[in-house]
């Protein structure tokens, strides 16, 4: 896959990110350390997350915690997409 930075935030880095074998084009949130205050905060946050419907909400397509600690969303990526564009 090949990346790159599209926005840096307090709590994420966000990252385009192109799948070479399935051709999708994602965008990958990393959650920096500390961005959640412990794992059950952290998991009922992502639950919500995964659950919320709306037309003008991207759907989270999944989430990974690594042994490590290291957080990431990944939705689908729309460019020029956000709620900040739109207004």
């Amino acid at each position: 896959a090949t990346r790159r930075v599209v926005e840096k935030a307090n709590y994420c880095t966000v990252y385009k990110a192109n799948l070479a074998d399935a051709g999708d084009i994602i965008e990958l949130r990393v959650l920096r350390e500390g961005s959640c205050k412990d794992v059950a905060s952290c998991r009922l946050g992502v639950w919500r997350i995964g659950h919320a419907r709306h037309e003008n909400l991207v759907p989270l397509r999944a989430f990974y915690q690594g042994r490590h600690g290291e957080k990431l969303l990944v939705y689908d990526y729309f460019p020029h997409r956000t709620l900040h564009n739109l207004l």
